[in-house]
């Protein structure tokens, strides 16, 4: 099968403690297929959570969903750092 060019970033959000709980990167072979069953398992897990809100996202790369879902990572400790994603994923992207 191919490569999958997408980068996949599953996030898990505590609207209660006020920042992200969860984070799972996904990218190369299948990622899409593997992004859409993890987040439908979350989604599932947290059907009737109302404090909780789960978001898949992607893009060509990491620097197209820093500016597309900059509200992420803006807030100090409401919200996960650049870094702390990036290192989700396994490799760097060059265009």
């Amino acid at each position: 099968m191919e490569d999958d060019q997408t980068v996949h970033l599953l996030l898990v959000y505590s609207l209660k403690q006020r920042k992200l709980v969860e984070t799972r990167g996904f990218e190369g072979e299948n990622a899409t297929e593997r992004a859409m069953e993890a987040f439908e398992a979350v989604e599932r897990e947290h059907m009737w959570d109302r404090e909780t809100e789960v978001a898949l996202i992607g893009a060509d790369d990491f620097e197209t969903i820093k500016k597309t879902h900059a509200s992420y990572w803006m807030g100090g400790d409401l919200m996960s750092s650049f870094h702390e994603l990036e290192a989700l994923l396994p490799r760097s992207r060059t265009p």
